[in-house]
């Protein structure tokens, strides 16, 4: 099984962007992918309503896992039932 057929709810934020998904709750969530240049590693920021919350944001080695780690989560944040979920790149 493909890793992109694995998480279908992001490949149809990838192919339209920066889509939002809506949910039931009344949290959005955001989640960046960058680099963190000081040490090279790639983080996964997690926002509810514009507010960075550390404990769910996670470090990843390289991009590929930040990517795929992004997927799960937005799929489980979608599970959740949160109002929106955004994934930027």
């Amino acid at each position: 099984m493909s890793r992109e057929s694995m998480y279908p709810l992001f490949r149809h934020l990838q192919s339209e962007g920066n889509e939002a998904i809506r949910g039931s709750t009344g949290v959005s969530v955001k989640l960046k992918i960058k680099r963190l240049p000081e040490t090279g590693e790639w983080k996964v920021c997690w926002y509810e309503d514009d507010v960075l919350n550390e404990d769910r944001s996670y470090y990843a080695g390289d991009q590929e896992d930040a990517q795929l780690t992004a997927r799960a989560m937005a799929d489980e944040a979608y599970r959740m039932g949160y109002s929106t979920v955004e994934v930027f790149s």
